[in-house]
């Protein structure tokens, strides 16, 4: 239901609770927006005190029956909105319990005390309500009433709508949000944060602190720097682990490692952030970065933990994208075998069915060797970028030789033309006729 307004006796603070339930953390005096024929019984359970409404609703005050070192306790008033009378519920959850009118919440708030008297002045409200023989017969003994409201729905109050209430919407409370409390938040208890403890931090412990923990302290200890982090090259013909230094044709690749769990992991190139990322309930988290120019790359990551605490950054990940394809290799053909031996020409004939290619290409890059469409194997351009390759022994015929080169990043260059080479090793003799 909406708007229970619940006075600390002590301090005289007030908040207001909407919803179903009342938490209270120390002796109060509680204000429900209802007739007494709207409640149709109460109970005591533990130290709960329980209400069953005429329309069905439950309304349950936690702690009501707790009384302090001084004696004080809670205590329960209706008010009815349209007569403005209140009435003190005394002896709740008793078989004695009935109601007493009253002429100011003030007065419940300054006694309440165990064994005090309020009679003086609910007399004395009474009287000046002018409703002083409504007062004398107030007991309620069977706890049972009837409805009696003056409006044309099921509930207890005087608007058409189906709640306890005196507004128009659909929930129990005064405020626009859908918790059971009266501040702007969407939680059930009755602080302004939006969590569902009872203290005023942003956390879900019942301490008054903004960390995490159930300790009264503020977590002002750094969390362990991003750990075990990798990154991944998911473009083109080399895939998989990236090591610090490569190279890649991969301008999103993906970056992964582990965190404490909860913790915003911010990834940075150099002092430029890409994005953040939350760890999952294990620590684990990963994070596709956002399209990398051509060039270096200084990959690092912070950790903040749910407390704010930044860790230091992350040892840097040396990486270059890298997305120009490299020049093709035009091979060389040397014919070893006797008796013509030494370096052939695209069309020549030769008796070497395993002739020496070489050529150069881009350092450390990958340079295959094709016959037709098929492979006939790889080779890896050294630090001068010079390569060697002797293939396996040619069949008798025509070949067509060329070559690729695959750079350091994957990038891959076009066919070099063709080498045409015919491989004859027939010895031809000389047949002598007598």
């Amino acid at each position: 239901m909406k708007n229970i307004n619940v006075t600390v006796k002590e301090t005289g603070a007030e908040y207001t609770v909407d919803g179903n339930q009342v938490n209270l953390n120390t002796q109060s005096v509680v204000l429900l927006h209802v007739k007494r024929e709207d409640i149709r019984s109460y109970t005591r359970q533990g130290n709960d005190l329980v209400l069953k409404l005429q329309n069905g609703d439950t309304v349950t005050i936690k702690n009501f029956f707790v009384v302090d070192e001084h004696g004080q306790h809670s205590d329960l008033v209706l008010m009815d909105d349209e007569t403005g009378a209140l009435w003190w519920l005394e002896g709740a959850g008793t078989d004695g319990a009935h109601y007493s009118l009253i002429s100011d919440l003030s007065e419940v708030i300054a006694t309440g005390g165990a064994g005090q008297s309020i009679a003086g002045w609910v007399m004395a409200g009474a009287a000046l309500l002018g409703i002083a023989a409504m007062f004398a017969g107030t007991s309620n003994k069977d706890h049972h009433s009837s409805v009696s409201e003056s409006d044309s729905d099921a509930d207890s109050d005087s608007d058409s709508d189906s709640d306890t209430d005196a507004d128009s919407d659909s929930d129990s409370d005064s405020d626009s949000d859908s918790d059971s409390d009266s501040d702007s938040d969407s939680d059930s208890d009755s602080d302004s944060d939006s969590d569902s403890d009872s203290d005023s931090d942003a956390d879900s412990d019942a301490d008054s602190d903004s960390d995490a923990d159930s300790d009264s302290d503020t977590d002002t200890e750094l969390p362990t720097a991003a750990q075990n982090i990798a990154v991944i090259d998911n473009v083109g013909p080399i895939t998989g682990v990236l090591h610090s230094g490569d190279v890649t044709d991969d301008t999103t690749p993906e970056i992964k490692g582990t965190a404490e769990a909860g913790a915003t992991i911010t990834i940075y190139d150099g002092d430029t952030k890409l994005g953040s990322v939350v760890a999952d309930e294990n620590g684990n988290w990963s994070f596709t970065l956002p399209e990398l120019s051509e060039g270096s790359h200084s990959l690092s990551a912070t950790v903040t933990d749910k407390a704010g605490n930044v860790s230091e950054r992350s040892p840097a990940f040396e990486l270059t994208i890298d997305t120009t394809a490299p020049a093709a290799s035009i091979p060389q053909v040397t014919d070893n075998v006797a008796e013509h031996t030494g370096q052939l020409q695209s069309g020549d004939l030769t008796n070497d069915a395993t002739p020496t290619l070489n050529g150069t290409a881009e350092a450390g890059s990958t340079v295959t060797i094709y016959d037709g469409d098929t492979v006939l194997g790889t080779v890896v351009a050294g630090e001068d970028g010079r390569w060697s390759f002797t293939p396996a022994s040619l069949e008798e015929g025509a070949h067509s030789l060329s070559t690729t080169v695959t750079d350091k990043a994957g990038n891959v260059s076009e066919r070099s033309p063709a080498f045409e080479l015919t491989v004859d090793t027939i010895v031809n003799r000389l047949a002598i006729c007598r």
